[in-house]
């Protein structure tokens, strides 16, 4: 088969997936379509199967698409253990953010935190409690 027929192929894939994605209206499906694609095409819906496959891509994935796994469901991550709220203070303090008033851990595995940008802006960040990354950050006026 050549190249041609090959990509054309896959993107009839990716365009299926992605509708089925959005008919199904969850965000993990609607958000990571491309990955579920690329990744886990193979990959049984039912069982949560392909959230395991996500998972295990997961240095792979868009910030949208991991965002929605880390806001929905139990999936994978549900018996990994959270980094402390000092693990999070000493992250966020190595890429600038200053005082911090607030850690309150919330479902999904992510803290809210308050805290002051190297701007001196004050700004409440949802962190990712297993990697400490930043998933959205919004200015606390």
């Amino acid at each position: 088969m050549n190249t041609s027929k090959k990509l054309m192929i896959s993107a009839g894939i990716v365009m299926i997936l992605s509708v089925q994605a959005l008919a199904q209206g969850g965000p993990v499906m609607s958000q990571c379509a491309s990955e579920i694609a690329q990744y886990c095409a193979d990959k049984d819906h039912g069982a949560g199967a392909v959230r395991t496959c996500l998972e295990e891509n997961r240095t792979n994935l868009s910030s949208s698409c991991r965002q929605a796994l880390d806001t929905t469901g139990g999936g994978v991550r549900s018996g990994m253990a959270m980094m402390s709220t000092d693990e999070i203070a000493e992250k966020l303090k190595q890429q600038g953010y200053g005082e911090i008033s607030k850690i309150e851990a919330e479902s999904g595995k992510r803290y809210e935190v308050k805290t002051v940008d190297a701007n001196g802006n004050r700004v409440e960040l949802y962190v990712d409690g297993i990697t400490g990354e930043i998933l959205r950050s919004e200015r606390d006026d």
